[in-house]
Order: structure tokens, then sequence, then C-alpha cells
């Protein structure tokens, strides 16, 4: 395995715990393993994803609700794999957490038991809630537009309102009167957009930066053919008011009477936990959001030759229950710098 996988280095890991948790991935998860094998890659950059999700299913494998988690991991469900993830640092802080546990006749994520308080708990990944989900299919919409008039260049727009069919029309009159002479010049559409039309190239990583340095959703769009290829990358900002309106559509999830935490993985939209931990604080206001008692972000990274996470706590002042300190700070604990 040292050989192979890591390439002569040493594991991260103790030898002995890698095989056992590669053991649970091929007894639990077999398709993620076969998928590896089949691929003939190799290297840490290729075996510390896998080695990372066997880790959590080796932690998880005894939890109360795994087998219906498993079920929706296997036939594809990435949130599903965000709730184990969750739910391997709660086992790692010490805890024995429920999983798909009923509330007043809803099925949540997570329960776990703190100084004899149940805390119930709903995973999200951004990227696939239903907020964001009609924010990516108009970001797509403006994409596609934009792809039709920049053949043979790569576009890059940063919106900086909604991604409207006025905004898509405003865009793309304005690459037209470019896509004749690319170049990397930045160029603005003054409470629309900042864009960019330049010869293209394969890479669709963000080359504008917002101006206020807010998370960012992202979409691409790559054509490639025998005259050559066109980019269009389109990326809008998440506002606070978007923000709101993803907590508003998670509220419902939750009981009143209940302590209550949304785990949000952010690791699928472009944003770092310390870009969303502002419009989170902001979205905790008296008489609003009082389901929550916090929110907690984390998001994976490969340090090294391992799969490490930020943890960010965002507590809720205004919550009507709230979430006992001892979780939540355990769960800061786990916080590992990148």
């Amino acid at each position: 395995m040292v050989a192979t996988w890591y390439l002569g280095q040493a594991p991260p890991l103790p030898g002995d715990l890698c095989w056992e948790a590669l053991s649970a991935l091929e007894r639990l998860w077999p398709e993620r393993l076969e998928m590896l094998l089949r691929s003939g890659a190799r290297g840490f950059g290729v075996i510390a994803p896998v080695v990372d999700d066997a880790l959590t299913l080796h932690a998880c494998s005894g939890l109360p609700g795994i087998e219906a988690v498993l079920r929706r991991v296997r036939h594809g469900e990435a949130s599903a794999l965000s709730e184990l993830k969750f739910a391997a640092a709660l086992v790692q802080l010490g805890y024995t957490p429920a999983l798909e546990p009923k509330c007043e006749g809803k099925v949540l994520d997570t329960l776990v038991e703190v100084e004899g308080q149940d805390v119930f708990v709903e995973v999200i990944s951004p990227e696939m809630s239903d907020a964001v989900e009609e924010l990516r299919k108009r970001a797509e919409d403006v994409a596609k537009v934009i792809v039709e008039v920049g053949r043979g260049c790569r576009i890059e727009v940063y919106l900086l309102a909604e991604p409207t069919v006025e905004a898509a029309a405003a865009v793309k009159e304005a690459v037209l009167g470019l896509a004749s002479d690319p170049s990397d010049r930045i160029h603005a559409l003054p409470a629309v957009a900042l864009f960019r039309c330049e010869t293209f190239r394969r890479d669709v990583g963000p080359a504008i930066d917002g101006p206020d340095g807010s998370p960012r959703l992202g979409v691409a769009r790559i054509e490639v053919g025998p005259a050559g290829g066109t980019a269009a990358i389109v990326r809008v900002a998440i506002s606070d008011e978007r923000a709101r309106r993803l907590l508003s559509a998670e509220a419902h999830h939750f009981s009143r009477d209940k302590a209550n935490i949304l785990v949000m993985d952010v690791s699928r939209v472009a944003g770092a936990t310390n870009a969303w931990r502002p419009w989170v604080e902001r979205c905790f206001q008296p008489g609003r959001s009082r389901r929550f008692g916090a929110v907690v972000l984390f998001d994976p990274a490969l340090v090294g030759l391992a799969v490490t996470r930020r943890w960010r706590v965002v507590r809720n002042p205004h919550a009507k229950h709230g979430v006992p300190e001892r979780l939540l700070a355990g769960l800061e604990s786990l916080d590992q710098p990148i």
C-alpha cells in the first residue's frame, strides 16, 4: 500500500487503522473501492479522499440508522456522505449519534444527546439545496447565452446582480463586441457584472475576484470542436438575501421546541468557511431564524498526505433553545488549519 498508493511515503495514519477503514469501505460501499481500482490512478492525491471516506464509514459503521444512510450513499447522494462526515466528527468527540431520527413526524439527519439534552441536526450541502439550485439554473442559462456569442474565447463573468434574462442579454451584447479582439482586461457593466473575454483556455478557475469577498456559486460551460474551444464561466455572489432564503428553506425541518443545529458542508460551493460565516451571523436577528441554536460550517481540503477539515461554529444568540456549549466547543476543537 505504501509503495503503490503513497508512492513510497509513510501514510499519515497507522497502517492497521488504514486497513481496518478500507475493509469497512469494501464491506459497506464496495463501489467506491472498485472505482478506485478500475481507474488505475496512483498517488496520495488519489488515495487520500478514498481513505477519508473509508475512515468515515469505519467510524459510523455501528451507529443506529446507518443502513438507511448507506443506501443513499451507494445511490450517489452526496448529501448522505456529508451527513456521515458530520456523524463521524461526533463519534470522534465521544458521542453516539443516531441517524435519520424522527421528530414530530419528520425525519431529520442526526440526533445526539448532550448532557441529557436532545440535539437534532440537519446536514445540507448548499450546492444541492433548493434555494441554491434555482440560482444555479439561472446562472447556467446565462452561461448558455454567452457561449453562443464568444466562439473561440474564454468568457468569465462575475454577476453583481441576480442572473436574470435582462442581465444575460446585457452581458451577451457586451461580449459580442469583444469576441473578435480578446484580451485579459476586466470590463465592467455597472450594477450588472464584471467580465472579461480572452483567448480560449480550458482553465475554469476564478480570475475575477468579487468586490466584497462573498462566497460564490459558479457554473461553467465548455465546448470543444475541430475549430477550437469556447468556455463560459459564470459566478454569482451568495448575498445576505440568498442566505436568508437558504436558512428559511431549512427551518421547517426543525421543531420549535427542540435544540437544533444546521450543518452546512460548504465544500461544493466556491468560498471558504471564513467567507460564509459573516452572512450566517447577519441572518441571526431577533424574531428571525430562532429555530437554529447554531449553524456549523465545514469543508475538507487535502493537506500533505491526508484530508483535513476546517470547522466553524456560528452561535445564534436569539435561538429559542440553545445548544449545549460542550458540543459546540468540541466541534470547534476539531478545526484543522489549512
